[in-house]
């Protein structure tokens, strides 16, 4: 699946940028409508999550085409 699929209410691994080989991204909830990147220059898609361990609110700004895993479907 692709950043551009994710929807509210999925758990999700959405995997650092310049992650390590082997490195396991936290799972997190999607927890808003994503949105596009309000830079002109961008062409990057927004989404909020919330980190399932830390409760921590996270915004994530990646390209439509990013890979991503799901750990749960949309409710």
């Amino acid at each position: 699946m692709t950043f551009k699929d994710l929807q509210p209410g999925q758990l999700v691994r959405i995997a650092r940028i310049h992650a390590l080989p082997g490195e396991l991204a936290p799972v997190v909830r999607v927890e808003a409508d994503m949105h596009v990147c309000t830079d002109d220059l961008c062409g990057c898609l927004v989404v909020t999550t919330r980190d399932i361990e830390t409760g921590r609110a996270r915004p994530y700004h990646r390209w439509p085409s990013f890979p991503v895993t799901i750990v749960t479907p949309a409710a």
